[in-house]
């Protein structure tokens, strides 16, 4: 018996080991992807589909996905029709992503110093202000004009994915300046959406939501590690506040920003700690070998110690692999692919299938919300880009990064205006499926096509391949 519990913790030893050399293989790849954490092509592929079924006469897309389906949970209780239920369920994950990324950007990246990050912050207020503004000046004075967010957010996924693109056209700077600039506009974005797009608010919802908020906090406070408690506390969040009148997807931004960015000791610590309890692995192996080798009884209760012994250093040694990742970072790891290849795809496949009408085409070319939008995510979002990023410049306030010019603001400027998920999103909060909302989504993807094909063609006529830094001139 005690020889197959040592084949045991050796087997799990092995097993450990292999997963370690799998880890340290992947790490240039992680690396590579750490800029575009979410992937815009299984999105794009979604909305191309749902565009397809949406048109096919009899497919039932709109009867599918508009099918009111009604969820009771205790006080919980809602109807809706089920592509808000996608909104409302898994777009908080987006979210949440979208947290971690700008807690990490907080933290460790373009923004962990005010001089970093002027220009980001410079830019994002440009990129918000201008396109309302457009917005505004089509559609002031009509009931249209509450849907004055729509063309105020950028889909990083996408931009980054265009960006990626141009290859080595985009240094690397480019992208964290694009990175750094949309967790600032994903802030500006989520709090439009809870001032503004926020239901009548239930108190009774919300102090249930604080509640699950400082039973979080507390846990932090504790330093309690188990992941189920923490993702429980957070569904229980995230409905509260749901059902509290705000949307779901605020709560999913909190709670990824609360996520800890710091592992819970230094390198230097771990390293220390490793080659020392990988020797007292290593002393208890040979010390069993020798009981087994002599014939003595395995049986006895110090060879059943010196098992005891190995697997609590065992297990010390998984705390101490784990524990070294910051919380912030693994779950970044870990939520991305879902967001990337399931919440992204189904939500556009939910949301981006719009009937192409003669009406909602001929709505394009007419003043109102449909015209303004296109013209918002064109022209209105690098204008507002480029002006914000001359004026911090001009005053002194910022600074162009190493190997950032104007042109590459410029591309960076046209690919903002790809809003795609998060305007889309804003429509369905300001427009219902009656009041004109299928001709301000496809006012929102004719948009978000046109930036995507000027900041890619931009880019491919402006910056030259083995340009790695540009004068601001």
């Amino acid at each position: 018996m005690a020889i197959a519990h040592r084949s045991r913790l050796r087997s799990r030893l092995e097993t450990r080991a292999r997963s370690a050399e799998r880890v340290r293989a992947l790490l240039p790849l992680t690396r590579f992807l750490h800029l575009g954490e979410i992937a815009g092509g299984p999105l794009l592929i979604a909305a191309v589909v749902a565009l397809i079924w949406a048109n096919i006469p009899g497919a039932g897309y709109t009867a599918l996905w508009r099918h009111e389906l009604t969820l009771s949970l205790g006080w919980l209780s809602r109807t809706e029709p089920l592509n808000r239920w996608v909104t409302d369920a898994l777009l908080p994950l987006f979210f949440f992503v979208a947290g971690l990324e700008i807690k990490r950007e907080l933290v460790h990246g373009e923004l962990d110093s005010w001089r970093r990050a002027a220009l980001p912050l410079a830019v994002a207020i440009g990129g918000i202000v201008v396109p309302m503004g457009c917005y505004l000046a089509f559609t002031h004075g009509s009931p249209e004009s509450r849907g004055w967010a729509i063309p105020v957010a950028t889909d990083i996924a996408f931009a980054l994915a265009l960006l990626g693109l141009l290859g080595d056209r985009a240094p690397r700077s480019v992208k964290v300046l694009a990175l750094a600039f949309a967790a600032i506009d994903d802030i500006g974005a989520t709090l439009i959406v809870a001032v503004f797009y926020s239901a009548h608010l239930s108190w009774p919802a919300l102090v249930v939501a604080a509640g699950f908020l400082l039973l979080i906090l507390s846990c932090r406070w504790l330093s309690v590690r188990g992941e189920l408690i923490y993702w429980l506390l957070g569904a229980g969040f995230v409905a509260s506040v749901l059902q509290g009148g705000i949307h779901s997807t605020v709560a999913g931004l909190v709670l990824g920003m609360l996520a800890p960015s710091h592992s819970l000791f230094s390198r230097e610590d771990l390293v220390a700690r490793l080659d020392e309890v990988s020797g007292h692995i290593s002393d208890l192996d040979a010390r069993l070998a020798q009981f087994e080798e002599s014939g003595q009884d395995t049986e006895c209760h110090e060879y059943e110690e010196l098992l005891e012994r190995q697997a609590a250093y065992l297990a010390e040694l998984e705390e101490l692999t784990v524990g070294y990742e910051a919380p912030a970072d693994r779950e970044l790891r870990r939520v991305t692919p879902w967001v990337s290849y399931l919440v992204l795809p189904v939500f556009g496949l939910a949301n981006a299938g719009v009937p192409i009408t003669t009406d909602a085409l001929g709505s394009l070319v007419t003043l109102g919300a449909s015209l303004a939008i296109v013209v918002a995510l064109t022209i209105g979002k690098p204008v507002g880009f480029l002006l914000a990023a001359w004026l911090a410049l001009r005053t002194g306030l910022a600074q162009l990064p190493e190997g950032v010019g104007w042109r590459h603001l410029a591309v960076v400027g046209m690919l903002a205006g790809v809003g795609f998920t998060v305007s889309l999103f804003i429509a369905q909060l300001a427009f219902t499926a009656g009041g004109g909302l299928d001709r301000i989504k496809l006012a929102v993807l004719l948009g978000s096509f046109i930036a995507a094909a000027l900041g890619t063609g931009t880019g491919y006529a402006l910056l030259r391949p083995s340009e790695s830094r540009a004068s601001p001139t």
